[in-house]
């Protein structure tokens, strides 16, 4: 570059030097790749069950009367994962009642009475993150026999998902003698559960 100085008619040309700096700045960005995965996976339903803390009940006579005898059932826990929330149905008979002696046990063949199932002290205590609870089916006293299954309880669709506690608590099963027997006799019965999908 030149510039022109002075007041005489002479003129100068008196170069500058500039420098003009170029700076370039390469960056190395780096490129992100979309990719997908395809992950595939199938859900499996778990199962439907039951299970009781007892595998017999002993019933033992009462002190006031040589007529009646009671027996705690003791607990069920109801597992329902399928996941279907079809709902189902809690059904319960009896074997043979059976008199426990010292040496051994014997079937009563003629063995007459009644048999109930008695829910009014039971609790039911859902799990974490189970549905609404069953239902009991009809009145709270269910008179229990052999061969034909009694409904206990029930789940009507959307509900009973999950595991539920059941206690029957004290004295929950009664038998109700038609003779009298001695009143240190005891007795002993299986109470046989059974659940099944569906209203």
């Amino acid at each position: 570059m030149f510039a022109l100085y002075g007041k005489s008619t002479k003129k100068y040309l008196v170069p500058f030097s500039s420098t003009i700096l170029f700076i370039f700045l390469s960056i190395n960005i780096p490129t992100v790749k979309s990719s997908e995965t395809s992950v595939n996976f199938t859900v499996s339903s778990g199962t439907l069950h039951i299970q009781s803390s007892k595998e017999n009940v002993t019933l033992r006579m009462n002190e006031k009367t040589d007529v009646v005898a009671y027996g705690d059932v003791g607990k069920l826990t109801i597992v329902d994962a399928t996941g279907s929330g079809s709902g189902w149905v809690l059904t319960v008979k009896s074997t043979p009642i059976n008199e426990v002696e010292q040496n051994g046990r014997s079937v009563v063949d003629d063995f007459e009475g009644s048999l109930s199932l008695q829910t009014q002290a039971a609790k039911i205590q859902k799990g974490e993150g189970s549905s609404n609870p069953p239902n009991w089916v009809g009145s709270k006293t269910y008179h229990i026999e052999e061969h034909l299954p009694i409904k206990v309880l029930s789940a009507n669709q959307g509900e009973g998902m999950g595991t539920y506690n059941i206690d029957f608590g004290v004295d929950s099963l009664k038998f109700q003698l038609q003779q009298n027997i001695s009143d240190d006799t005891y007795l002993e019965t299986s109470l046989v559960w059974n659940i099944v999908s569906g209203p």
